[in-house]
């Protein structure tokens, strides 16, 4: 093994038996949070920081790993924080404790975002149990966007989705129609020339081919550096292709296959800090959901992340409310599931 690849591997090598061995509250809680921190976030940015608390965890919004350019309000930031609370939740009740959480309002990065109070309970919550072994083998799989360099045709090549795995993801759907909004056929095929669009777009504006580079790592392995701290710049390369357009999958050919993906979900919010939060949690369930069912998902958000843009995608949810992320559910071939994580040591304990 590498030395890149050990650094990756350590946060995910948990023993979770552990956590029956520890008698301390504080180490017990120290091993839920090392659930909650393999939580995919945007360009693997890790934005948060946590305190171990009396009665449970202080979570903490960290705004020093903020991408001001594509997420200027810190919707996606916000998500991932509410994810990272989402695998705490599950891992909770896997072993054998039921949590509350209480959102607070404003944005002072010194004030918890969020209060996750935590006690031992004799009936855990059975569907977030069955959602555990999930948690170490998610991954945003970018197959598709990095195959497409070096073979347009197979990096549009997916498996069929089993109509058993679609039911369950549809169940998450059903169950939270607010948050979650299937895209319809039809509106895929304006939801194509859309991404298309907007991808290379954002890849064209200064400001935004600035700040991006300083997160992508070759091969789709992005986020801080090994030792754990944001990075300065991590490519020396050229960034990776947009979406579509010259050099990548020629365009018709890719807007056909955005035309024909098994399922497009727009995740709708508010956008104050609280409603970001909870849809982190909900988006984040339903990815453990689609990976439970051996599925791969990956993310098409450029459309939302550009403001003259991101009013036009509520028409594709034909839904009101904010949208703050477009996702892709595919049976694609898995890529590798090992990114780098920041240690539970770099983002705070009591």
């Amino acid at each position: 093994m590498s030395r890149r690849q050990h650094s990756n591997v350590g946060p995910w090598r948990i023993d979770d038996s552990a956590v029956y061995e520890r008698k301390s509250r504080d180490k017990q809680l120290s091993l839920l949070l090392r659930f909650a921190i393999l939580e995919p976030s945007r360009q693997n940015t890790q934005p948060w920081t946590f305190s171990i608390t009396n009665d449970g965890v202080d979570v903490y919004a960290d705004y020093s790993r903020r991408l001001p350019v594509v997420d200027p309000v810190d919707g996606e930031l916000l998500m991932s924080v509410g994810a990272a609370i989402m695998n705490f939740r599950v891992a909770a009740a896997r072993f054998g404790f039921d949590v509350s959480v209480s959102y607070t309002p404003g944005r002072e990065g010194r004030v918890p975002v969020a209060h996750i109070s935590v006690c031992q309970t004799y009936a855990p919550d059975e569907e977030l149990i069955a959602l555990f072994p999930a948690i170490l083998r998610q991954h945003t799989n970018r197959g598709w966007t990095w195959l497409r360099q070096r073979s347009p045709s197979a990096a549009l090549e997916d498996e069929p989705i089993d109509p058993t795995a679609l039911s369950t993801v549809c169940d998450v759907l059903d169950r939270f129609p607010e948050t979650l909004r299937l895209v319809s056929p039809h509106q895929k095929r304006r939801a194509a020339p859309l991404i298309d669009f907007a991808s290379r777009s954002q890849r064209s504006r200064p400001m935004s081919s600035e700040e991006l580079p300083a997160w992508i790592r070759p091969g789709g392995n992005d986020g801080p550096s090994e030792e754990g701290g944001r990075p300065a710049s991590l490519i020396t390369g050229p960034w990776p292709l947009p979406l579509f357009g010259a050099g990548a999958v020629p365009a018709p050919l890719a807007r056909q296959g955005i035309e024909s993906e098994p399922a497009l979900i727009v995740v709708t919010s508010e956008d104050d800090r609280g409603s970001l939060i909870q849809a982190g949690e909900v988006l984040e369930r339903l990815l453990l959901v689609i990976t439970a069912a051996r599925l791969q998902y990956s993310f098409f958000n450029h459309p939302i992340e550009l403001e003259d843009l991101r009013d036009r995608v509520p028409m594709l949810a034909a839904y009101p409310l904010q949208p703050q992320v477009l996702l892709r559910v595919s049976g694609a071939r898995p890529s590798a599931p090992l990114t780098r994580r920041r240690r539970l040591e770099d983002v705070g304990t009591r």
